[in-house]
């Protein structure tokens, strides 16, 4: 344990062990995981500056980690067999002692040494600390697999680079990636759970706010963690979820230069999640939590009775409302790209009206995008099982499109955004569109003379054209498309 740390840098090296100290360390290391002391279990501290070492040395080696992968446990040496040493069939009495009973065959020289000493190269030490911290990830301990994973989390979190390359952050992942495959499946979950407690700075209770390199190293672990394809099974994602979400919306209020950045991140962390689907109504309940985030933000954004919301009085509090908006229907959209099918139109988009039918152009855009999103995720004929769903659905939409239409201040990006819903409401439920379509579309019609511009009304007339147009290729009706193109013709 000295000798472990001495590499950790907890104590200073003492003179006679100066030469080949990380030589030392890792055959005594290696025994004592070997032993069946380290099978007993070891006491957490002994399993934290255990994984502190064998971390150390991993970075400080010039060899990358796919590469000493791809040699443990193949490696064959003439002085040590790692092949005989990994072997199941060994106890742990053979593997302690096939350190140590291989004479080393080269003359030494300088400081006097056991004639029972093997010296390793540099990558041979990274390969046996890499065999080494795969031993500790396979105990069948829950408590010290917690421990070894917060010693892991802290000592990256307090190194600066990695000797491979030069990219930190993306060695990290690459390592406790690594890690997470070794760790038994009802173990993978906590990987997650430390890392996210490093996010809290210890004795900032009160701001949770990403704003230091070791929490932005540790958010970039957590995203490679959920992004990855391996089984996070026992892990509570809703609260995982609820946590991103809160993490979101505290990182928007902060204003910070990389805000953005670190917003992008966590809500990378929340499609990712999505990925990790182990009940049947998860993707549900994900879509649920994020539109109740949503949905205030939308409220706030929209007038009552002309006057402005008091939640957004100030500017700053109303960019704040409108970013969270945004990233709100940005990680809305990623989830329904991983599972849209397993949720309908109705569960989802019900009481989020005013996200299309609201004053902000940027969030109308973007709840044009998640919507689409999920109608081209469903499978063809759902709306064939579920016609009630569907009716309720088309009924509900059309009332925001209607309002975001006839509004004086609507732009060309939402002439185009509203155009473009149209086309794929069409496109999915054909005639049902067509009986709600336009009856919505001859209303703006006749009001418009009266309470739009003339540009305004121009749009709205280019919307029914084109749309007849289209219905008339869909449904195979000739003098319809001929009708409508002399119409266009003439405007």
């Amino acid at each position: 344990m000295e000798l472990a740390r001495m590499i950790c840098g907890t104590i200073p090296p003492r003179r006679e062990f100066i030469s080949s100290a990380q030589n030392v360390s890792l055959e005594a290391l290696t025994a004592f995981i070997a032993s069946d002391a380290f099978q007993a279990p070891p006491a957490a501290g002994q399993i934290r500056i255990i994984v502190a070492a064998l971390v150390r040395i991993l970075a400080q080696s010039t060899t990358s980690l796919a590469v000493l992968k791809s040699k443990y446990p193949t490696l064959s040496r003439a002085k040590i067999d790692l092949n005989r040493m990994s072997g199941d069939n060994l106890s742990p009495r053979e593997r302690r002692r096939s350190f140590f009973t291989q004479e080393a065959t080269a003359v030494q020289s300088g400081t006097p040494r056991s004639s029972m000493q093997v010296d390793f190269t540099e990558e041979q030490n990274s390969v046996l600390a890499l065999k080494n911290l795969k031993l500790v990830c396979e105990m069948n301990n829950a408590s010290l697999i917690r421990t070894g994973l917060d010693s892991l989390m802290d000592e990256l979190a307090s190194l600066n680079s990695s000797n491979s390359t030069d990219d930190y952050p993306a060695w990290t992942v690459d390592l406790v990636t690594l890690v997470l495959s070794w760790l038994s499946i009802q173990h993978r979950y906590l990987t997650v759970i430390a890392s996210l407690e490093d996010l809290d700075l210890p004795g900032l209770k009160k701001d949770k706010s990403i704003s230091s390199s070791k929490q932005e190293l540790m958010l970039t672990i957590v995203e490679g963690i959920l992004t990855t394809g391996e089984s996070l099974i026992g892990l509570n994602v809703i609260d995982i979820l609820n946590s991103l979400i809160e993490r979101i919306a505290i990182q928007i209020n902060t204003q910070r230069a990389a805000a953005g950045e670190v917003v992008q991140k966590l809500v990378n962390c929340i499609i990712g999640l999505a990925g990790h689907t182990y009940y049947s109504d998860q993707i549900s309940d994900m879509c649920s939590a994020i539109t109740e985030w949503s949905r205030p933000l939308f409220a706030a954004l929209n007038r009552v009775s002309g006057k402005e919301s008091p939640a957004i009085e100030g500017d700053d509090d109303a960019l704040n409302v409108k970013t969270g908006a945004i990233w709100s229907l940005r990680a809305l959209k990623g989830v329904l790209e991983k599972r849209a099918e397993s949720v309908s139109l109705e569960e989802v988009w019900s009481g989020t009206e005013g996200g299309l039918a609201g004053r902000d152009g940027d969030v109308r855009m973007e709840y044009v995008d998640a919507l689409v999103t999920h109608l081209r995720s469903e499978h063809p004929g759902d709306d064939e099982k579920n016609v009630p769903s569907s009716i309720q659905f088309l009924t509900m939409i059309h009332v925001p499109i209607f309002y975001a239409l006839r509004s004086p201040d609507a732009t060309a990006p939402d002439y185009w955004s509203i155009w473009v819903l149209l086309l794929v409401l069409l496109e999915k439920f054909k005639v049902k569109e067509v009986t709600k379509a336009l009856p919505m579309i001859w209303r703006l019609l006749d009001i418009a003379p009266q309470t739009l511009t003339c540009e305004a009304r121009t749009c709205i007339e280019a919307i029914f054209l084109g749309f007849l147009a289209v219905a008339s290729e869909l449904f195979q009706i000739p003098e319809l498309k001929s009708s409508a193109s002399k119409v266009c013709s003439i405007e």
